[in-house]
């Protein structure tokens, strides 16, 4: 009996000294890591951000547009930058692209920026800066997937914490002035295998005469509310988000929050785009080359674009020119496009490019018929962001 109560008495003595260690050392751990982190905000306090700005080219077949999405197992352009991007410098990394594109369109030169935290150390000289660049964009490139590359990447601006620097300071969508998109479709019976994700195929005929008069009355600046995808649900859904944190309810989620739509005033978004010019080119250059002819191009100059905006304007003028099988004819577009009511008569040879009814807004996406033409023949050719270069290529015929 003694021999037990002496084994109980060491086995606590035992226990004290270990929980007393063990306290000890997550004392000693706690300060350790206070110390590291204070060390590590000094460090921090050193560093400079760093913006770079990049041109991006990307096969958009395989992406589900250019946006970031949180749901797993959605890839698009902007996901896969930024995942590649955060992996080589060590810290998370945002990227800003100059636009959005929809699922399956292409890029060749999109514009995008990005900033980073670089040690002092690492921080280029002006002597240094190719060789830095460079560097960074070969071992990007290595990283990224195949179907997606970065180019003419530059360092942007280090930022001096100076006051209003970054209203200053170069922007991928703020400072762009124009941009280009490029849609390619095919009238031929067949369209060659290597073009299949890159150029539409049009079943049905239409008279390309027509089309390239028809494109004509696009150009200027114009209400294209009509010709913009998911203008309502987009605002009917920013409005319910608005309204649930303005009177936020604990006991309802997101899908039991109500709203009259029709008490929003959607015409208060603006809508309004200017296009600078818009030219058809027949690409079937190479004679006796079958999978050439009937190849064209549309290209759209322009200084911005609503959502899917491309896409319903070469969609409809393609529906306006169909020989055979119309939902609704040259006339029907020019309404939609200068919103001119029914009581009106339409005189298209009296129509003039900035031409718009001086009214109320009276149509919308829903009141045009035609489909968006498909995604895979639409590309963003080129982002321009000096003014000079866009004037040069807007004079050249």
């Amino acid at each position: 009996m003694v021999m037990i109560m002496y084994l109980l008495k060491c086995s606590n003595s035992l226990l004290l000294k270990l929980e007393h260690r063990a306290r000890m050392a997550r004392c000693n751990q706690k300060r350790t890591s206070n110390i590291m982190r204070s060390a590590t905000n000094d460090q921090k306090s050193l560093h400079r951000c760093v913006r770079y700005k990049a041109r991006i080219a990307y096969d958009g077949t395989h992406f589900q547009g250019f946006q970031y999405q949180a749901r797993p197992g959605i890839r698009t352009v902007q996901g896969e930058l930024q995942d590649v991007l955060s992996r080589r410098f060590n810290q998370p990394v945002t990227l800003v692209g100059s636009g959005r594109t929809d699922t399956g369109v292409h890029a060749r030169g999109q514009g995008a920026h990005f900033d980073v935290l670089l040690p002092p150390d690492l921080i280029p000289d002006i002597g240094q800066l190719s060789e830095h660049e460079a560097k960074i964009q070969y071992t990007l490139n290595r990283m990224l997937p195949r179907d997606v590359r970065m180019y003419r990447l530059e360092v942007a601006h280090v930022f001096q914490n100076q006051p209003n620097e970054r209203r200053q300071v170069w922007h991928s969508m703020c400072t762009s002035k124009g941009k280009l998109y490029s849609y390619r479709f095919s009238t031929n019976h067949i369209v060659h295998p290597l073009e299949r994700f890159t150029r539409t195929h049009l079943v049905e005929e239409i008279d390309i005469s027509q089309l390239r008069r028809v494109l004509q009355y696009f150009v200027g600046t114009h209400e294209f509310r009509p010709f913009a995808g998911m203008i309502e649900q987009t605002t009917a859904k920013n409005m319910s988000k608005i309204k649930q944190q303005q009177n936020p309810k604990p006991e309802q989620g997101m899908d039991e929050i109500y709203f009259d739509e029709e008490s929003e005033d959607v015409s208060e978004i603006n809508t309004v785009r200017t296009i600078y010019r818009i030219d058809l080119v027949e690409e079937s250059q190479i004679d006796g080359n079958y999978f050439q002819k009937g190849n064209y191009r549309i290209d759209f100059y322009l200084k911005g674009a609503l959502y899917k905006m491309v896409r319903n304007i070469v969609g409809s003028a393609f529906e306006a020119c169909k020989v055979k099988k119309q939902r609704y004819d040259e006339e029907v577009l020019v309404r939609l496009l200068h919103q001119i009511p029914s009581s009106y008569n339409v005189h298209l040879e009296n129509i003039t490019q900035n031409e718009t009814f001086k009214s109320k807004i009276i149509y919308t996406r829903r009141d045009n018929l035609a489909k968006p033409a498909p995604p895979e023949g639409l590309t963003l050719e080129w982002v321009f962001y000096d003014e000079e270069e866009l004037k040069e290529v807007l004079q050249s015929a």
